[in-house]
């Protein structure tokens, strides 16, 4: 499962005496970025369609290796028109109209303030979302304030999800990979073993190789703490393996294991140690050698990003990710 939140990306100055006013950098007729913008303002929208292209290119593999994509960003945001236009050039197997579109006002889960968003999915588990405000609450207004020198717009502080959101998210999530939808769902449904294989009420061990403790219980319900406390146990080799034979093979499921999968599965069984570590140093050593190389663009995309999604990709190398992909 891959979640993917785009920063908006808002080319203001916020150091003003006055409110500042927002620069148009798209139109509907021009989603990559209007004609004849100022040298600083054609470079933020040539660093924020690279990100845009990023995410395109992780939509088609996802779709293609069955793996659930959620994105999003405003309603009214030019990145969907954007994408449009990327699947109109590009014209792959995946259909832009063949995706899942969840459209939502964030005062409907919990939010404080009207917000349209949406969710373009692979799959459509999170359809439930989708919910028009019904005008039965009140809205918190959009403002500007000035607090030291520095404008602060009231948009950010609705970039948090709600805690209903989240749960709720979580919840169709959740049902989604263990199985319990639709059987047309193109999420993974395959069943997992777990490592905890018991759990038992009894005095703290004095030997925790193989048990994990957690907090002690209230035995009389009136607040007083027994000595008792609950303890996990891990299942053993013997037993992990007897559950893991029961189970349907992944070839048997409905969402079977890439070719890709299988192909980096062969790859390392057929080789010896020696020579996968080797593979692996070699990789990582590459790696970090585009991560030194594009350090400075790293750094340059994070700063023309607004501080609150500044604070929330400073540290990333979406580039490096970029360039992986």
């Amino acid at each position: 499962m891959l979640r993917v939140e785009l920063p908006h990306v808002l080319e203001r100055k916020i150091f003003q005496r006055s409110p500042p006013r927002p620069v148009p950098l798209r139109s509907s007729e021009w989603c990559a970025g209007l004609p004849n913008l100022s040298p600083t303002n054609a470079e933020r929208v040539r660093l924020a369609n690279l990100m845009y292209d990023f995410v395109f290119e992780a939509l088609l593999w996802g779709a293609a290796n069955k793996v659930f994509i959620s994105i999003e960003n405003p309603l009214r945001s030019h990145f969907w028109a954007y994408l449009a236009w990327k699947f109109g050039c590009i014209k792959p197997q995946l259909s832009y109209n063949g995706l899942h579109r969840v459209d939502f006002d964030n005062c409907m889960h919990g939010g404080k303030r009207l917000k349209s968003t949406r969710f373009l999915c692979t799959d459509r588990f999170l359809q439930s979302l989708a919910r028009t405000c019904d005008a039965s609450h009140a809205h918190e207004p959009y403002s500007l304030t000035l607090v030291d020198g520095v404008w602060t717009f009231s948009t950010a502080a609705e970039g948090a999800y709600p805690a209903l959101f989240l749960q709720t998210v979580c919840h169709h999530s959740w049902q989604a990979l263990s199985g319990d939808t639709s059987p047309s769902s193109s999420c993974a449904r395959l069943s997992l073993v777990p490592e905890l294989h018991v759990i038992k009420l009894q005095s703290p061990p004095t030997d925790l190789d193989g048990c994990k403790v957690f907090e002690p219980t209230d035995s009389t319900g009136e607040g007083a703490q027994s000595s008792l406390c609950k303890v996990r146990f891990y299942a053993t080799p013997r037993q992990f393996v007897s559950k893991a034979k029961a189970l349907n093979h992944p070839m048997d499921a409905d969402n079977p294991v890439s070719d890709w999968v299988k192909r980096a599965i062969f790859s390392m069984m057929t080789v010896d140690s020696a020579s996968l570590a080797l593979q692996r140093a070699t990789r990582l050593k590459q790696i970090l050698t585009w991560k030194s190389q594009l350090e400075k663009d790293e750094q340059k995309l994070t700063n023309s990003l607004p501080a609150h999604s500044k604070v929330i990709m400073e540290g990333k190398q979406v580039l490096l990710m970029q360039r992986r992909l």
